[in-house]
């Protein structure tokens, strides 16, 4: 190798070097960006998940009173005829739980 060849050999990997030092340094920038895209993220997510909570908490307390409701509107409505189609009762009782 002449010397010639080994000047342009030394001057090319300086160039390729400075290169890919340059792509490090805008990977590394990706990379932070990123982490900062998914530190928002997980905060969206843990927020989302609480809203989902208090959306089924609402869900599960609404379903819990139109029970209530119904159960008050057929007791009402056998207290004041203990008749319903065919059947006869001969008693009721509010909240009454069979096991």
């Amino acid at each position: 190798m002449t010397d010639e060849e080994l000047k342009e050999l030394v001057d090319s990997l300086a160039i390729d070097s400075k290169n890919l030092h340059e792509a490090q340094r805008k990977t590394d920038e990706q990379i932070n960006r990123t982490d900062e895209q998914i530190c928002r993220l997980e905060k969206q997510v843990e927020n989302m998940a609480r809203k989902i909570g208090h959306v089924a908490d609402i869900v599960d307390g609404v379903s819990k009173n139109q029970g209530a409701v119904a159960e008050e509107f057929f007791y009402n409505s056998l207290a004041a005829d203990t008749h319903l189609g065919t059947i006869h009762f001969d008693g009721i009782a509010p909240n009454l739980c069979m096991r």
